[in-house]
C-alpha cells in the first residue's frame, strides 16, 4: 500500500515538472518567434521571408541637378508594401534625412539598396512623390501619410480660427527707470519683483 501511494506521488511529481517545464518551453518558443519577427527587418526581410530588396522595383529619374527613383513594380504583402505602404508611381526623393540622389549618385542599384538598408532595414522615413503631394512613409498606424510640404501640392488651406486677443493690461503711470523696471517684470511674469 505504501509502495502505492509512494508511486503515485512520484509520479504526480514528475508530471508537474514536465508541466512546468511544457509551459516555460511555450513562453520561450513564443518569445523566440517575437523576436525573430522583429529581427527581419534588421536582417532587410519582410514578413513573407523575402527580401526587401525583392518586393519593389525602381527606374532612375533625373530632373535638373536632382536623381530620384520611381516606383514601377511593388509586390503585394512584400516588405515594401507592409511596412512603407509603397505604390507604383511613388518617386522616392529622401532616406531619413539624406537626399538619395547624393547618396546614390546616379546608381539605380545603389539606390534601391540604400533604399533598404538605410531606409527599411534601420526603419527610417522615406519621402515620396504621389501625385503632386510629398509624403513621409510610413506614417503613423491609423495616420494618414504626412503631407511634408505644399512644394508639390498646392491644396487649399483650411481657415482657423483667429488667436484670442491678449487681455488688455492696465496702463501704469510710473516714469523713469523704476517703470521701466516695473515693466519688464510684468512681460516677465512678475519674477523678480520685491515683496
Amino acid at each position: 500500500m505504501r509502495a502505492g501511494i509512494g508511486l503515485v506521488g512520484l509520479l504526480l511529481g514528475i508530471g508537474l515538472l514536465m508541466w512546468i517545464w511544457s509551459s516555460n518551453a511555450k513562453n520561450t518558443v513564443d518569445k523566440g518567434k517575437a523576436i525573430e519577427q522583429q529581427a527581419k527587418p534588421i536582417a532587410g526581410y519582410g514578413q513573407d521571408d523575402k527580401p526587401a530588396t525583392e518586393s519593389f522595383q525602381v527606374t532612375g529619374h533625373t530632373s535638373g541637378c536632382r536623381i530620384t527613383r520611381e516606383v514601377t513594380d511593388v509586390t503585394p504583402g512584400g516588405a515594401m508594401d507592409t511596412f512603407y505602404k509603397l505604390q507604383v508611381g511613388d518617386v522616392i526623393t529622401d532616406v531619413g534625412d539624406m537626399e538619395l540622389g547624393a547618396l546614390a549618385g546616379g546608381d539605380e542599384g545603389l539606390a534601391k539598396t540604400l533604399v533598404v538598408s538605410e531606409g527599411y532595414q534601420k526603419q527610417k522615413p522615406i519621402k515620396v512623390k504621389r501625385g503632386r503631394q510629398t509624403l513621409t512613409l510610413p506614417a503613423a498606424p491609423g495616420v494618414r501619410a504626412e503631407n511634408t510640404g505644399t512644394e508639390f501640392f498646392d491644396a487649399p488651406s483650411t481657415p482657423s480660427a483667429p488667436a484670442p486677443a491678449p487681455a488688455p493690461q492696465p496702463a501704469k503711470k510710473s516714469t523713469g527707470l523704476s517703470g521701466q523696471l516695473d515693466a519688464i517684470q510684468d512681460a516677465a511674469g512678475g519674477a523678480g519683483r520685491d515683496q
